[in-house]
């Protein structure tokens, strides 16, 4: 079958086009201008340049597909516009809808979100489920209102409709909530714990790649839902097996439920001030999410489309050989070299964390505007002064102060980027001082805070 995907260039897009290549499925997937497209490129997949608001570019993905699979969304628990959910999630999902009637493709496989249920008062809720009167998030109220118009034209137009619903995605390449709360606590970077006895259902993000095949490729299966996830775990359950894999201790604290949302209302407030994600992703969305959960039933997946569970300790393997790798190219990059790497590779082996590929050199710098407070010792004398870092590299980074230190002054300096999500400490040694600031080298590695603020400057 010809299959035009949406969100193909996603986390779960990226296994699903994997998946349907291997499956014998010709592709064409829409990408924004932005997307690295190169891994669908090497699946053979034929590129459509646009997105889900501009109507004619899924008009000529369509016309020659067989099958739709809509995936595009906006996965998030902060948006600096809070309307992108909306335009996307509502809008967007309306014309990938529409585009399909018009086009008359023969099947539409519709990716929700569990998140849409709730909390009805069933638990573990089933397909068949009504929904709660509540969602805990922009994400899921508006994947909701999007799914309305999704089952309208299937009632009302005959709309050729199938809808999954994810439960918590786990796996490789995990970069949404999920994947960083499992690297906060492994980098130990999570100073307490959370809602232990809240339930969460999870789901390999490869399950749910094979149960979007499955249910595309099934006959006489329209207007079917299925849930894609079986495995509840509590928060204090989900935490000890990350602990438990990644051989690092929990944080001894919990912080108290109540404390936890005043400091997550506080910390989105300030977040939508500076337009910046909230101080380790403690967004009230997420929070609210976190304290109420979701515990849902996916068996139906298992007995109709006939899949099996991929254990979860599995997928937090996955996980953390993913930031183990992450880690070690960062501590290449700070030694000059960069590892160049084949994606497919490293997915097949990520339990074991190897990849194959060449070195090659790299610097790569950003212009910023950071505060940050700069600590030496020079002759002897402890001095100190207020700066702004205004240049800053892997390597190294130029901060302005109207009082430089000496060359050859061994310095701490604190990096207060909250904008950036972090505040972190590096040291270094000035290498030159002049009247408008000072060049400083790094003398020891530094975190990945670096990589998030160059990360950003690119985008």
């Amino acid at each position: 079958m010809k299959v035009f995907i949406t969100g193909g260039t996603g986390f779960i897009g990226q296994y699903l086009a994997r998946r349907m290549a291997k499956a014998g499925h010709a592709l064409l997937c829409l990408a924004r201008k932005t997307s690295d497209i190169r891994d669908l490129e090497k699946l053979g997949a034929h590129i459509i340049i646009g997105d889900v608001n501009d109507q004619e570019s899924l008009r000529k993905g369509m016309r020659s597909s067989d099958w739709v699979i809509n995936l595009a969304n906006v996965y998030s628990m902060w948006e600096p516009d809070r309307h992108t959910f909306r335009r996307v999630n509502v809008e967007g999902t309306g014309n990938v809808m529409q585009c399909a009637l018009e086009t008359g493709v023969s099947k539409v496989v519709h990716v929700s979100t569990i998140g849409i249920y709730g909390k009805p008062s069933e638990l573990p809720f089933k397909e068949d489920t009504p929904v709660g009167p509540l969602r805990f998030s922009d994400y899921n109220q508006t994947k909701y209102e999007g799914e309305l118009i999704a089952w309208r034209l299937y009632r009302e137009n005959k709309l050729p409709l199938v809808v999954i619903y994810p439960a918590m995605v786990l796996g490789y390449g995990d970069t949404k909530a999920s994947g960083e709360l499992i690297r906060r606590l492994i980098t130990r970077r999570m100073p307490a714990t959370v809602f232990p006895q809240t339930i969460l259902t999870f789901v390999h993000v490869k399950d749910v790649a094979e149960i979007i095949l499955r249910a595309a490729e099934m006959p006489d299966n329209l207007g079917e839902k299925y849930i894609a996830g079986n495995i509840r775990l509590s928060m204090a359950e989900f935490t000890a097996l990350i602990s438990d894999v990644a051989k690092v201790p929990l944080p001894r604290l919990r912080l108290p439920d109540s404390l936890a949302m005043l400091d997550a209302r506080i910390l989105t407030w300030l977040a939508d001030m500076i337009k910046r994600p909230p101080f380790l992703g403690m967004s009230t969305d997420a929070i609210r999410l976190m304290r109420e959960g979701f515990s849902a039933d996916g068996s139906k997946a298992e007995r109709e489309l006939g899949i099996a569970y991929t254990p979860i300790r599995k997928a937090i393997e996955d996980e953390c050989a993913w930031f183990k790798l992450l880690a070690d190219e960062r501590a290449a990059r700070l030694a000059g070299l960069s590892l160049e790497r084949d994606a497919e590779a490293v997915r097949t082996n990520a339990s074991h964390g190897t990849w194959s590929g060449n070195e090659r050199r790299q610097d790569s710098r950003g212009k910023v505007d950071l505060p940050c407070d700069v600590e030496g010792v020079s002759n002897g004398q402890k001095t100190s002064a207020k700066a702004r870092v205004a240049d800053i590299s892997r390597q190294g980074m130029f901060i302005e102060s109207d009082v430089p230190l000496k060359e050859g002054t061994e310095v701490n300096t604190h990096i207060i980027a909250i904008q950036f999500g972090e505040t972190f400490w590096v040291m270094g040694k000035v290498l030159r001082s002049a009247p408008q600031g000072m060049a400083i080298r790094f003398t020891q590695n530094v975190a990945g805070e670096i990589d998030g603020i160059l990360n950003s400057g690119r985008k």
